[in-house]
């Protein structure tokens, strides 16, 4: 129960200690365009942020893809333990079908979280 505490504290003071860019990245989620597709989509790794753990939360990893079409979108994958993922490696996306659950627990992205508007849930293969 302590590491689960102590853990969310962190989550917390992780996503909250950082003000004004915080706030501005949360009302930017606000605009995220969910997206749901039945075809695999392939491109290239452009990079990943991992998350700390899954547990009574739910957590995603988030990851910016540039698309072999040449869209940027955005693939959270839900309680991904991977710790790192090479840069710049061609990458496949199994999307989901369907969309369960959202994730409670996604890493702050202040390079991405207002410019890139289309997202997917779904599991990532290096290739």
């Amino acid at each position: 129960m302590k590491k689960i505490i102590i853990i969310t504290s962190l989550i917390f003071f992780h996503f909250f200690s950082s003000g004004q860019v915080t706030s501005k990245a949360f009302n930017c989620r606000s605009r995220w365009k969910y997206l749901i597709t039945d075809t695999a989509i392939q491109g290239q790794l452009l990079y990943f942020l991992p998350v700390a753990d899954c547990g009574y939360l739910i957590s995603a990893s988030l990851s910016i893809i540039k698309t072999i079409t040449g869209d940027t979108i955005r693939v959270l994958q839900l309680c991904d333990t991977t710790k790192r993922m090479i840069q710049n490696c061609k990458v496949k996306l199994l999307p989901n079908k369907k969309m369960t659950t959202k994730a409670s627990i996604i890493p702050l992205d202040e390079r991405g979280d207002c410019m890139i508007i289309r997202t997917f849930y779904g599991r990532l293969f290096q290739e």
